[in-house]
């Protein structure tokens, strides 16, 4: 990274620390601009001695997700605003399952590929046959062999998890469905008592 670039996003950085402050700590409002000054300063030389040690960098990290964490899980208006900002941001970038570049990295496939494998499918699961895409998120799974890395087919996202669970283990799909099968009419007679 050059030299500009680098102390633009050092500004920036400083700019999004400072609004954070700001609404954070509604006393921060009241100071005077010189002490404003004085708090971004010391903040910014804080932030650069923990960010030139990575390893005092990584703790810095992992200690504030711990802080995060616990407070999500201790304050539930602070556990909505975090829900809040996560529908938003799913609102702006609307998901499409994994980002092209993993198909590739993960599967050696292209876009093209999935669509080509998606129409001989005719949009359907190959296990269940429900209707699956490759345009929704979780909409179609690519269903792979772990030892081999060789592409099976497309799946939707329960099925998929379902083999996976079971371990690609044939016996224990097997197993599944012998357990199932034995106890079907258990589950006829619930849904009718129902």
């Amino acid at each position: 990274m050059n030299e500009q670039s680098d102390s633009a996003h050092i500004a920036r950085d400083r700019d999004l620390r400072s609004k954070n402050r700001e609404i954070s700590n509604p006393a921060y409002r009241g100071y005077s601009e010189e002490r404003r000054a004085l708090i971004r300063q010391r903040s910014h030389e804080a932030y650069l001695r923990i960010k030139a040690d990575p390893v005092a960098y990584a703790a810095h990290l992992k200690s504030a997700r711990e802080r995060k964490r616990a407070q999500y899980h201790r304050d539930p208006a602070y556990r909505e605003k975090v829900k809040m900002a996560a529908r938003g941001y799913t609102k702006d970038h609307p998901a499409t399952g994994a980002h092209p570049r993993d198909f590739v990295r993960l599967y050696g496939m292209e876009r093209q590929d999935l669509e080509f494998l998606m129409e001989a499918q005719e949009s359907a699961c190959a296990v269940c046959r429900r209707p699956i895409s490759l345009d929704t998120h979780r909409g179609a799974s690519v269903d792979h062999d772990h030892a081999t890395g060789e592409v099976r087919a497309l799946l939707c996202d329960p099925c998929n998890r379902a083999i996976g669970l079971l371990g690609d283990d044939l016996d224990r799909v097997q197993a599944a469905a012998t357990y199932l099968r034995r106890h079907a009419h258990r589950l006829h007679l619930i849904k009718e008592a129902m």
